[in-house]
């Protein structure tokens, strides 16, 4: 029998708590090398300051019981260890300039993943479930609905899975050399991030034509 994690209480928040997000984030790059012991997610965002907000460091939430960081790279330069700060459920970016194309490598575990939220096995297929919190236990990301953002998800996976699935228009698919294969994915309109959804697995198709199904 597989242990059972306790869940923390939910905290309240309160509407006068809110504090509007200091930065928009106008594009996620997603891509998600699938693995089920060890899958690895490079997440590049476009970020913008709003203008009223002139000192803020940046905050992402991250759920560091089911992540492992990599690698922080702003600009094109890998980050040290001086220019954040890693606590159990966020991640930092200190004095983060105006703009920035900042990329977050992280993996996660998705075969020890017993939650039931974010990226997890069922019946050995990869499933998501994001709302509410769960895309904090995929990325670190500012994990609240009042973010949206366009994404651009690359799914990449055994030959064995029939179907790599995500939101939006599917733009591309190809065998890689390796043999894996590669789906892109492109939703054009932004959302938050509870909303983000994958499937993988091995699926088949039942298809009958509507003809067929009138003379019935």
């Amino acid at each position: 029998m597989l242990p059972v994690k306790k869940f923390k209480k939910p905290i309240t928040i309160n509407r006068f708590d809110y504090r509007e997000f200091p930065f928009f984030i106008q594009k996620v790059d997603l891509q998600i090398n699938l693995d089920e012991n060890c899958t690895i997610v490079t997440n590049t965002m476009e970020i913008q300051r709003k203008i009223k907000f002139q000192d803020d460091d940046l905050y992402l939430n991250a759920d560091f019981n089911e992540l492992a960081l990599i690698d922080i790279i702003l600009n094109k330069k890998k980050l040290s260890k001086d220019n954040y700060i890693v606590q159990k459920d966020f991640l930092l970016i200190k004095q983060f300039p105006d703009s920035g194309t900042l990329t977050i490598i992280t993996k996660c575990f998705p075969s020890e993943n017993l939650t039931m939220m974010g990226l997890y096995l069922s019946n050995k297929n990869f499933i998501t479930q994001c709302e509410p919190e769960g895309f904090r236990k995929i990325t670190c990301f500012p994990d609240r609905p009042d973010v949206m953002s366009k994404y651009l998800v690359t799914l990449i996976a055994d030959a064995k899975y029939s179907t790599l699935l995500s939101n939006g228009n599917l733009i591309s698919k190809k065998i890689l050399p390796d043999g894996k294969k590669e789906a892109i994915w492109e939703d054009p309109f932004p959302k938050p991030s509870y909303l983000f959804a994958l499937v993988v697995g091995e699926f088949s198709c039942l298809e009958k034509k509507l003809k067929q199904l009138m003379a019935k």
